[in-house]
């Protein structure tokens, strides 16, 4: 789980999707199909069975990262950390199922290298960031252009 200690640069968000946790899974676990719906995602590599300890890669923002899936519960959460040149990065997803849709929560944080550097303005990155995973999340699952 994330920390202060661990990760100075972090950021909670969350949105409401209009379709099950089985669907919304489903998108979110198909990390070789991110790039096509993850604007900020250039390539993506496959991960197989989404179990603990499962490897991929995947270039965010020019980044290339390695991550590890840490946790696991098929639509419900999907945690990974992960790593590039100068950083460490953890996210962590939960899918809340409701009558009417999804409930979906996603924390998030860094460190590294540069990562005490400019706090504020790699927080308002992170923010951005994760805005736009949830965005285009939500549009990909609900089937919007």
């Amino acid at each position: 789980m994330l920390n202060s200690t661990d990760f100075p640069v972090q950021h909670l968000t969350d949105v409401f999707i209009d379709n099950s946790s089985s669907e919304v899974w489903k998108t979110l676990s198909d990390v070789q199909n991110w790039k096509n719906w993850q604007s900020n995602i250039s390539r993506s590599s496959s991960v197989g069975s989404m179990i603990p300890g499962a490897v991929f890669t995947f270039k965010h923002r020019g980044e290339k990262i390695t991550a590890k899936i840490t946790e696991s519960e098929e639509n419900t959460v999907l945690e990974w950390s992960g790593s590039s040149f100068f950083n460490t990065y953890l996210f962590r997803w939960e899918l809340k199922q409701t009558r009417n849709g999804t409930h979906v929560i996603v924390r998030a944080g860094f460190n590294g290298t540069f990562a005490g550097f400019f706090v504020h303005a790699r927080k308002k990155l992170l923010k951005k960031d994760l805005i736009t995973w949830t965005i285009t999340l939500k549009s990909e699952c609900e089937g919007e252009d």
